[in-house]
């Protein structure tokens, strides 16, 4: 079932994301991305340069992420700081962003601000986005936090940086080379789309094994 999982995913990715015109939002070394737009984050998987900039699809994004900072009190004193798990919601367009992360200068700045941390997203022309952030709950004591199960609660229950499954589904995290890609978004009824579904769920097909087909076999039949 997992192997039927992936095959519907890289159709679903390669169908949607594609369509979709970006934007580049630059993240700092001290902030660590958990989730965006509802996927769970991975490097290997999204454009992540080594100046860090994400590139995001046009219109409302969401990210999880926490923030850790060191500060130095004294000759050699430090003390490292870290937030709580943020959510946050923004919209950008057709531009280059950056997170701005606060500075702390003694530990009970940083021990203060840390709990009520105060962040920006400016673009490179000094406009500030708006953005609406929450902290994500977690389930008590959690070894491994699963942040995708996480948000995707949040999103269902309408949290303050909520976003729609359906927003979640066509602004994931953008893929591959994405030069010059045109700002159109089809829905699920359009026949291009749909061609293209058609031709990928072949060539998928073609390539799984005798038992992955079995199981793909048995899964649209218990669809029908």
């Amino acid at each position: 079932m997992k192997n039927i999982k992936k095959i519907f995913t890289v159709v679903l990715l390669t169908c949607t994301t594609p369509v979709l015109a970006q934007s580049t939002l630059t993240i700092p070394d001290d902030v660590t991305i958990y989730v965006v737009n509802g996927q769970n984050y991975d490097k290997d998987r999204f454009i992540f340069s080594s100046t860090n900039d994400l590139k995001l699809p046009d219109g409302e994004n969401q990210i999880v992420f926490k923030f850790r900072t060191t500060v130095k009190q004294g000759t050699d004193d430090f003390k490292t700081y870290d937030s709580d798990t943020v959510i946050a919601k923004f919209t950008i367009n057709s531009t280059h962003a950056r997170m701005i992360m606060p500075n702390y200068w003694t530990f009970t700045e940083a021990q203060d601000g840390i709990k009520n941390l105060s962040w920006q997203i400016k673009t490179d022309k000094g406009e500030q986005l708006s953005v609406t952030q929450d902290t994500l709950p977690g389930n008590g004591i959690q070894i491994a936090r699963d942040y995708e199960k996480e948000v995707r609660n949040y999103n269902n229950h309408n949290g303050p940086a909520a976003i729609s499954s359906q927003s979640a589904l066509l602004t994931g995290p953008i893929e591959g080379n994405n030069e010059n890609v045109p700002s159109k978004r089809y829905k699920n009824d359009d026949p291009a789309l749909q061609a293209t579904t058609s031709e990928m769920l072949k060539y998928w097909y073609q390539k799984a094994d005798d038992k992955t087909k079995k199981k793909f076999n048995e899964y649209l039949k218990s669809q029908q």
